[in-house]
C-alpha cells in the first residue's frame, strides 16, 4: 500500500516541474507516500513511533485544543520574530520566554494515544506534536528522494520562503496530522483545515481566492 502511494506522488513530478518555485511543494504532499518507518516519534521523556493511521478519530475536544494551542505558538512565533527580527529556528527557542508552558506543544490527542505524526521534522529539545515548517531542519531525505529539484541541505525554512513567493501568505507555519483534515495556521495566522496537499485544496483555494478579492475580509481570527 505504501509503495503504491509513493508511486502515486512520483507521477505528479511532472506538473511540478516547470519551474524552480512550482517544484518546492508542500510537506503534506510527501506524507501521503510516507512510510511509517520515516515518521519516527521524538525523544522526550515518552518515545512514542509514529504510525500511517491513529487509533482512534480525534474528538471535537481535542481538535479545539489543538487550534488554541497552534494559535498561541503562532503568536509566540510573532513575538520573536519581532524581537530577533527572523523566525526562530525551533520551537523549542520559544521557551520560556515566549512559551513558558510547554504543555502548548503537545496534543491532547498524544497524550491519549501516544501518537505522533511529524514526518521528520521533530524538535531537537523539546517534544512537539506540531510540525513548524519554518525551521531550520533540512528537509527530510525521503522528500528529497522523491523530488529532486529540492537541493540536497535546502532547509524548510527556505523551502516554504520559496512557496511564499508562489502562494502568498496562505502558506503554513505549524500543522498538525493527528486530525483529518489536517489543521493549519497561515504563516499570516489564520487558522484552516485541509488535506495533505493544501495547495491544490479548494479550502486553501477559497481562502487565496477570498484575500485576492479586494473589499474581502478574512475570517476573525480567536
Amino acid at each position: 500500500m505504501a509503495h503504491s502511494r509513493v508511486v502515486g506522488i512520483m507521477s505528479i513530478k511532472p506538473w511540478f516541474a516547470g519551474n524552480l518555485s512550482s517544484a518546492v511543494v508542500c510537506l503534506g504532499a510527501i506524507i501521503c507516500g510516507v512510510s511509517p518507518t520515516y515518521c519516527q516519534g521524538q525523544s522526550s521523556g515518552q518515545t512514542p513511533q509514529a504510525s500511517a493511521s491513529i487509533p482512534s478519530p480525534a474528538t471535537a475536544e481535542e481538535r479545539e485544543t489543538d487550534k488554541q494551542n497552534m494559535l498561541v505558538i503562532y503568536k509566540a512565533l510573532k513575538a520573536y520574530e519581532k524581537d530577533n527580527t527572523k523566525l526562530p529556528d525551533w520551537l523549542s527557542d520559544l521557551v520560556p520566554k515566549y512559551i513558558k508552558d510547554t504543555n502548548v506543544l503537545v496534543s491532547p490527542v498524544f497524550r491519549r494515544t501516544g501518537q505522533q505524526q511529524l514526518y521528520g521534522n521533530e524538535d531537537p529539545r523539546l517534544n512537539t506534536s506540531y510540525i513548524y515548517e519554518f525551521s531550520a531542519k533540512p528537509v527530510p531525505k525521503v522528500i528529497l528522494s522523491a523530488f529532486p529539484n529540492l537541493a540536497p541541505g535546502t532547509t524548510m525554512r527556505q523551502w516554504k520562503t520559496r512557496q511564499i513567493d508562489e502562494f502568498g501568505s496562505v502558506v503554513p507555519i505549524l500543522r498538525c496530522f493527528l486530525h483529518n483534515p489536517v489543521l493549519n495556521v497561515t504563516s499570516d495566522g489564520e487558522f484552516f483545515e485541509s488535506g495533505g496537499y493544501w495547495e491544490t485544496d479548494p479550502k486553501t483555494m477559497e481562502l487565496r481566492k477570498k484575500r485576492l478579492t479586494p473589499a474581502s475580509k478574512t475570517e476573525s481570527k480567536p
